[in-house]
């Protein structure tokens, strides 16, 4: 039985044209393959969510002010 990454069946011709080396990574790949990220992408969703927590936090900060608390920072762009 052959299991992706675990298990593969390999012709004796195979093994000897190898040195007759029976080390298993040099028949079977354990590596996975990355996920590829759209940075592109990526960027304008986080742009997207910084903009919605700015402005909740601006939203915020105006019932702040409203009961005489002091407002809620945010990052390096403090909401009015």
């Amino acid at each position: 039985m052959q299991e992706e990454r675990y298990s593969k069946r390999v012709p004796m011709e195979r093994i000897i044209e190898e040195g007759n080396n029976l080390n298993c990574s040099r028949y079977i790949s354990t590596a996975q393959q990355e996920v590829e990220i759209d940075l592109k992408e990526n960027h304008k969703d986080l742009v997207r969510i910084q903009q919605k927590a700015l402005d909740a936090a601006r939203s915020h900060n105006k019932f702040l002010k409203e009961l005489g608390l002091a407002p809620i920072p945010f990052g390096k762009t403090d909401p009015e």
